[in-house]
């Protein structure tokens, strides 16, 4: 059967494919995403203060520009779980909830075979 021409193909997810996952939100909630990460079987990720910069969110306080406290959260993840992981994080953590979180993912193109290693684990190398 022929495609039509707007039908788009659904990238296909490799099995040993990875993502890079930022989540930034108010600062103080980190342990809400460990929770959803450790549910999903992630081990560990990197968390970065930061300075929100929003004409929205700039409150004056004695004249004093106050912008809130963030947090950002790295986590590499095997594209398998990627989808899940977001969606647990905006149910938990979102827009919607106090925490006002957001999250996106890059593709990783390469990575170090300890990370591979940690991401992949059933893979058994050639040299055990």
């Amino acid at each position: 059967m022929a495609r039509k021409k707007n039908e788009q193909k659904e990238p296909e997810i490799q099995e040993k494919s990875a993502e890079l996952v930022f989540v930034i939100y108010n600062a103080g909630h980190s342990d809400k995403l460990f929770e959803v990460a450790k549910k999903l079987g992630i081990n560990g990720g990197t968390f970065l203060n930061a300075h929100g910069m929003s004409k929205f969110e700039a409150e004056k306080f004695f004249n004093i520009a106050v912008e809130p406290e963030k947090e950002i959260a790295l986590m590499v993840v095997n594209s398998l779980i990627k989808d899940k992981l977001l969606s647990e994080i905006y149910d938990t953590i979102g827009p919607s909830t106090a925490v006002q979180g957001i999250a996106f993912s890059v593709k990783v193109d390469s990575m170090s075979e300890n990370l591979s290693k940690q991401l992949f684990p059933e893979e058994k190398s050639d040299e055990e």
